[in-house]
């Protein structure tokens, strides 16, 4: 297994055996990256076929959002193969806010005003200018995929309001994917708040606790969700992060407080 150390300052892997022994992290930082404390990464991977031949990427880019979400900041979006060695590189000129994720065998970049652009799900480097949606205003700063009936499905976490974008196999263009609402009134305090649990998402909003389910909803929480919120250290809100406790069938999260 091919494990990923993401940290402010650079990008390594590592190979993870049965035993959970690693090997020493080799470092794939592309040529020229720009240091930020306040950088998160964001990575997705996809598999084409290139002469006959499956090949997995991996698709990266750092953002400066770990002070302020809503910021307008972009970073470069890199790629390479997953089991290369090599440093990544940048994929064509492409910058974004937000992130990067895979629907599909689509490559979705997003970030500032709603947008996502997007390739033609066949090729790496071929991103058709008509294949870009824009919806809402508010800038997109998470997306994961969803299980939905097998049709290719995806969540957009944008500032104030969460959307989908359904696969059109019969479509082209900014058509290929329909997009809708799915909460017009949600929040959302860090790209890394959003834990999966499939088929359901949980997350953390400014005032609120929130869960998808087919439909948003706030969660129920009588029991300490006044004490969070007033204790929350909000000036850090954006390095709130959550993780799914197999164990324990739990979702947590870790939170700067006080």
């Amino acid at each position: 297994i091919l494990l990923y150390y993401c940290q402010a300052n650079k990008l390594s892997v590592s190979n993870v055996y049965t035993d959970l022994s690693t090997t020493v992290p080799i470092d794939r930082t592309p040529d020229g990256f720009v240091y930020n404390p306040n950088n998160t990464w964001s990575i997705a991977t996809v598999a084409y076929t290139v002469s006959g031949v499956i090949t997995d990427y991996i698709i990266a880019t750092a953002c400066p959002n770990g002070s302020d979400i809503g910021n307008d900041i972009p970073g470069i979006v890199y790629y390479g193969q997953m089991e290369d060695t090599s440093l990544l590189t940048p994929l064509l000129s492409f910058t974004t806010t937000g992130g990067v994720v895979v629907l599909g065998s689509y490559i979705m970049l997003y970030g500032d005003n709603g947008g996502v652009f997007f390739n033609d799900g066949a090729d790496i480097n071929t991103f058709p200018d008509v294949n870009f949606i824009q919806f809402g205003s508010s800038k997109i700063v998470y997306a994961a995929p969803v299980r939905q009936n097998g049709v290719v499905t995806g969540l957009f976490w944008a500032l104030d309001y969460v959307f989908s974008l359904t696969f059109n196999a019969s479509s082209q263009g900014n058509e290929t994917f329909t997009p809708a609402y799915v909460s017009t009134s949600s929040t959302i305090l860090s790209a890394g708040s959003v834990v999966t649990f499939d088929p359901l998402f949980y997350w953390i909003g400014i005032n609120n606790f929130y869960v998808f389910n087919g439909a948003v909803n706030p969660l129920p929480n009588e029991t300490n969700k006044l004490w969070f919120f007033k204790n929350l250290n909000i000036d850090y809100k954006e390095l709130v992060t959550g993780f799914y406790n197999k164990k324990y069938n739990e979702v947590c999260w870790l939170a700067p407080m006080f």
